[in-house]
């Protein structure tokens, strides 16, 4: 059964985190689709960029929350989790079908797929394939998905691989609109994305 005091400090930690982190509202645009276009093209074209924050995951069974570090150069990537009060970190880094977790043991466990080696480990995981894009805003190349988009240009909800993700709000980032919290959606799974700082290399 999930823990309401685990359940209360989750929603806490994140509300007081998106309260902190700096909130933009961008003006309407004449025309949104050539906007959000012209934003992920740019957004897309970097090849190095970090985020930090923190990441609250929920189901029927259990909630949990996490400091994130996410380090992205090319197709490789570094994910810093720290749990609350100083429980530990994992380092989750990689490149698709070749990823590794080292824990707080000094145990180094390796697999082809992300989401399985942070449940076995953890004990939950996140979609990290589609998380590198959907963090961004952008959906993943190549895959069915269904958009909404603000009348700024920002994308305000998408529909992918079975998730679904809504926008909640961004801060700009060198002129660039880049998402602040990111809610996400599939079955009993929830998990709440706040970002408190990007550095575009």
């Amino acid at each position: 059964m999930k823990s309401p005091l685990k359940s209360l400090l989750l929603a806490f930690s994140l509300s007081l985190l998106a309260a902190c982190a700096p909130q933009q509202v961008l003006k309407p645009v004449p025309n949104p689709m050539q906007a959000w276009q012209h934003y992920s093209n740019q957004v897309s074209a970097l090849s190095s960029w970090q985020a930090s924050g923190i990441i609250g995951i929920r189901n029927a069974n259990q909630a949990v929350s996490a400091n994130f570090s996410w380090k992205q150069t090319g197709n490789q990537f570094v994910i810093e989790l720290s749990g609350p009060l100083n429980l530990g970190e994992e380092i989750l880094q990689g490149q698709p079908g070749e990823i590794s977790l080292s824990n707080n043991q000094g145990q180094v466990l390796k697999a082809d797929n992300a989401e399985d080696l942070m449940q076995e480990e953890l004990g939950w995981s996140m979609p990290i394939e589609g998380l590198v894009y959907w963090i961004r805003a952008l959906p993943v190349t190549g895959v069915a998905k269904q958009i909404n988009l603000n009348n700024n240009g920002t994308l305000a909800t998408l529909n992918q691989q079975n998730w679904n993700i809504s926008y909640q709000s961004y801060t700009v980032i060198n002129g660039l609109p880049l998402p602040h919290k990111i809610i996400m959606q599939q079955g009993p799974w929830r998990i709440i994305v706040v970002i408190n700082n990007w550095q575009l290399i």
